[in-house]
């Protein structure tokens, strides 16, 4: 298997490159996980199958929809199998992370800012692109954000892992103590205040993170808490 960085290409670049390798034969194709998933034993593993799956990401004010594939791997130690998701990709989750990403730190950063302003583009909502002569009349939805926002504030032991981590790193770091204070206006009871002040405490220790290691904090951390 072949691991590949990608961090300065765009979505729909990534998604090409990673397609291409993907149609390599055997353990010829691309992978990204170094360690089985159960028993942690290193690779290389043998490949099982491939599945496609669709992907949503936004590309230059609009949502576009990309066709990926996804390889499963069997652990040559444990015959455990498992998914292998490209780095730019959020396990069960429909948009790429980056889309993700942006979407909560728009909302997060900015105290003026509404679930509905979050999606929109100016006065434009955010649309997804039309292919061919078909008129596409969906848009972004702004109960996205609230959703990535839920599933960010339940990651807890990624945040735990990932604090210590880097504190293991850099003592001198603050990121344990950042309280990830939101506008009081964007809750109305203690539990939505917690998951949001929770999802920006991640947010900061994301930054944090890939200021300091080369790997991407997701999907390394990525746990299914939080889907509803």
């Amino acid at each position: 298997m072949t691991g590949i960085d990608q961090s300065s290409l765009s979505t729909e670049a990534q998604v090409e490159h990673h397609n291409n390798l993907m149609c390599r034969r055997g353990s010829e194709r691309v992978g990204y996980r170094k360690f089985c998933a159960r028993c942690d034993a290193p690779g290389p593993f043998a490949p099982h199958d491939a599945r496609r799956r669709g992907l949503r990401a936004i590309v230059e004010q609009s949502v576009v929809v990309l066709t990926l594939w996804i390889a499963r791997w069997r652990c040559r130690k444990c015959r455990h199998v498992f998914t292998d998701t490209p780095p730019f990709v959020l396990p069960y989750k429909r948009y790429d992370a980056s889309t993700h990403l942006r979407l909560a730190r728009d909302y997060l950063e900015n105290d003026r800012r509404s679930y509905r302003q979050t999606v929109r583009h100016g006065k434009l909502p955010l649309g997804y692109r039309a292919s061919g002569n078909e008129v596409e009349e969906r848009a972004l939805h702004h109960m996205t954000v609230w959703r990535t926002l839920l599933w960010l504030g339940a990651q807890l032991p990624a945040l735990a892992s990932g604090r210590e981590i880097i504190l293991q790193q850099n003592p001198s770091s603050t990121c344990h103590r950042i309280v990830g204070a939101v506008a009081p206006h964007k809750f109305r009871n203690p539990q939505r205040e917690r998951t949001l002040r929770q999802a920006r405490q991640l947010m900061a220790l994301i930054t944090e993170w890939e200021r300091t290691f080369p790997e991407k904090f997701f999907p390394r951390f990525a746990t299914r808490s939080g889907f509803d």
